[in-house]
């Protein structure tokens, strides 16, 4: 239809007020690129979904696509090798689950939820990889130790290394020249490696490198040199685990990358069940009902255009009390005149005319009786 059509009916700001009720950007897109159809088929099958997702709606109060997200672009860069961080793989596990659930939730009244179903059944199995990505990953998006019986093994040999370090470090602090020589009794991390406060005046006779100087100066924070070896040993089983670590997060992404077409289907199909439910939760808002829809004319050989009839139709936009507008144009008659004073609704009322019909052939549920009737229209 007309771009500047859809503009002047403020069919856009419908669309936000349905991006409004989707759940993840996926969804919110097609809201927000939603276009009215000229195709019979097509607008009857929105409004099937729809009128489905209501049921769900009504099923399962608490029902959402929780946790679902778009990681099309994730899936995209592992499949092209890239590595992904541990929090995309929470996205990707999450989503994974969500469809998981969804799927799930449809097909268990799939008798009454037929029209989602039709799609629905379509999302696809990643239970493999939401539970290897579970047993790898976090709830905190960190690499768990039994990702791998190498990186257990090291962050064990870390732990000991660091337990070595810190008590070497201790002894010193309690001994007569830590005493002597030290501004505190503290043990603190410079640039990675864990120093010692030294007084200034103690710098040349205590034995140990320098990272850090105090902002007055007065304090010199060193690495004490009877304790660099455990440092090194402690940096080195560091440097293993992070190798480790990024080991594990490729393996993930690889496999990632194996399930790339499947996870892309999946955002698509969700995406699609995220419109259908918006679409249920925004009629709720606005009190809507799914009007009778005519066929063209090419599919009612010899019928003539077929009836517009409004019956307690309100225009969505407005708050506070709505006057109802019932009109028919069609059938006996193709022109109406509207006639009235200034501010009396004759804008309003055609307004109302051309948005809700641009809703009903988007798909879209009507604040109006449920007896409305709307043809099909090539334009508006």
């Amino acid at each position: 239809m007309n771009p500047k059509a859809l503009h002047l009916l403020e069919f856009p700001k419908i669309r936000e007020r349905l991006g409004a009720c989707t759940s993840f950007s996926a969804g919110r897109t097609l809201a927000l690129e939603l276009e009215p159809s000229s195709d019979y088929q097509t607008v009857i099958a929105g409004h099937e979904a729809c009128a489905a997702a209501g049921v769900l709606l009504e099923m399962r109060p608490n029902f959402a696509l929780g946790g679902v997200r778009d990681i099309r672009p994730a899936a995209d860069q592992a499949n092209l090798g890239g590595m992904l961080t541990p929090e995309q793989l929470q996205d990707i596990r999450a989503t994974a689950a969500g469809g998981r659930v969804a799927r799930r939730t449809v097909e268990q009244a799939q008798d009454r939820l037929a029209p989602l179903w039709r799609t629905v059944h379509l999302i696809p199995d990643c239970r493999d990889l939401e539970l290897e990505i579970e047993r790898c990953i976090g709830t905190r998006g960190e690499v768990l130790d039994g990702a791998s019986p190498a990186l257990a093994h090291l962050r064990q040999r870390v732990r000991q290394a660091h337990d070595h370090l810190t008590e070497r470090l201790r002894e010193l602090l309690n001994s007569n020249r830590g005493r002597t020589m030290l501004q505190e009794p503290l043990i603190t991390l410079r640039n990675g490696r864990y120093v010692v406060p030294v007084k200034a005046d103690f710098r040349g006779e205590f034995r140990g490198i320098v990272h850090d100087l105090s902002s007055s100066g007065a304090t010199v924070f060193m690495e004490p040199l009877e304790t660099l070896d455990l440092g090194n040993a402690w940096r080195q089983l560091q440097l293993e685990e992070e190798r480790e670590v990024e080991r594990v997060l490729r393996s993930l992404a690889t496999l990632v990358g194996e399930y790339a077409a499947d996870l892309g289907l999946m955002v698509r199909l969700l995406a699609g069940l995220d419109l259908a439910l918006a679409k249920a939760k925004y009629s709720r808002q606005i009190n809507g009902a799914t009007p009778h829809l005519t066929p063209p004319p090419s599919q009612r050989p010899g019928a003539h255009p077929g009836t517009l009839r409004l019956v307690e139709a309100r225009h969505p936009l407005l708050t506070g009390e709505v006057v109802p507008t019932s009109l028919e144009l069609g059938g006996d008659f193709s022109i109406l005149v509207i006639t009235g004073p200034n501010t009396g609704g004759k804008t309003v009322a055609l307004k109302t005319v051309g948005l809700l019909t641009i809703m009903a052939q988007a798909g879209m549920q009507v604040p109006a009786d449920k007896e409305s009737v709307f043809p099909i229209f090539q334009d508006v």
